[in-house]
């Protein structure tokens, strides 16, 4: 409010308080200053007259109004910011997308499962399919009541996993990851997702590896077949049957160094042991032929080109010192999941 506004509030104040409406206040507060507009304060005085809210401020003095009003608010000053509708309206779209963002979080976190593996183990899904899942990998999926009367029995991986899937024409089970999918309707196959790397293989059956995104055609893989894909080169590479190692009439299975330790652990008890100091590359890929005896094995892995491979045997018990491959770049085909389930060492065999 303006100065010379503020003189006439004041002036209409002790003139109700007072009931002197003299002349002579006006003269000296009002007149004489060089800001005074006699047509502005007409105007504030038709204002002031049809207004009956001081009603209970008569016969008060105006300090000791003021005082009151103070006292009240408990400050001496206050302001009154008027706030623009267009902050009202965008506060409150913020609202409303801050609610609405967490009951849809609410509501699709209440809906899904998300398991995940701490150890390698198996479990039963919904439709009572199998998934065999590695090491800290995490599988997502509808609650069995969600489940039942979806379209298309869905799940989402991180991580590795074999899956043997019930057969249902009626719903396709598909497992996703952040590039690629795959399909099946009934089948064994492996699956895995790591960050933008994504592969797949056909254990039983025939499956479908897809982009999720179309940045490579649908590949359609039976039995031993499988395809890769490296989301940043956006490279698919797939692999046939007759593109994998052949020993007399066996497919050479291609494992992990830890699965096959594990397998042969199992397979051979009391005939076989790691020692405890062994040097062991135990994530990169080798190729093996299990379906052999022990000392067949171990002279495979000894002439093996890709390997630096070591033991020693007493007693007719082999104890593993030294198995250090490299590297060349190949998608397992066989784990340890799948032994401990009874798929055969020969599932790729034709």
């Amino acid at each position: 409010m303006s100065r010379i506004r503020d003189k006439i509030l004041d002036y209409f104040i002790r003139s109700e308080s007072t009931g002197d409406k003299g002349s002579e206040v006006l003269d000296k507060e009002l007149s004489e200053d060089p800001a005074f507009d006699m047509d502005e304060f007409v105007k504030y005085e038709k204002i002031w007259n049809a207004s009956s809210d001081l009603k209970e401020f008569r016969k008060a003095d105006v300090d000791v109004a003021l005082s009151a009003v103070e006292a009240r608010i408990d400050t001496p000053q206050t302001s009154v910011r008027v706030i623009p509708m267009w902050q009202k309206w965008s506060a409150a779209a913020m609202i409303v997308i801050v609610l609405g963002f967490g009951f849809y979080r609410w509501f699709v976190s209440d809906r899904y499962v998300t398991y995940e593996a701490i150890v390698a183990e198996s479990i039963v899904l919904p439709d009572s399919s199998i998934a065999h899942l590695g090491r800290g990998a995490t599988l997502r999926y509808l609650k069995p009541g969600y489940f039942s009367g979806a379209e298309v029995r869905e799940f989402y991986l991180t991580g590795d996993g074999t899956f043997e899937v019930r057969k249902d024409s009626s719903k396709l089970f598909s497992v996703m990851s952040d590039h690629t999918a795959v399909d099946a309707l009934g089948t064994i196959f492996h699956y895995e997702a790591r960050d933008k790397y994504s592969s797949t293989r056909s254990i039983e059956g025939r499956i479908r590896f897809r982009s999720r995104f179309g940045h490579f055609d649908h590949q359609h893989l039976t039995a031993g077949d499988g395809a890769s894909f490296d989301a940043e080169t956006k490279t698919m590479v797939p692999y046939m049957m007759d593109e994998v190692s052949v020993v007399g009439n066996l497919v050479v299975s291609k494992m992990t160094v830890n699965d096959l330790l594990l397998i042969m652990r199992d397979e051979f008890p009391g005939e076989f042991v790691v020692d405890q100091t062994a040097d062991l590359r135990p994530e990169v890929v080798i190729q093996v032929n299990l379906d052999q005896e022990l000392p067949d094995i171990i002279s495979a892995l000894q002439e093996s080109d890709q390997m630096d491979f070591s033991y020693d045997e007493e007693g007719g018990i082999y104890t593993i010192t030294r198995l250090l491959a490299e590297d060349q770049g190949w998608v397992a085909d066989y784990t340890y999941e799948m032994y401990q389930n009874d798929v055969d060492f020969n599932h790729l065999s034709e």
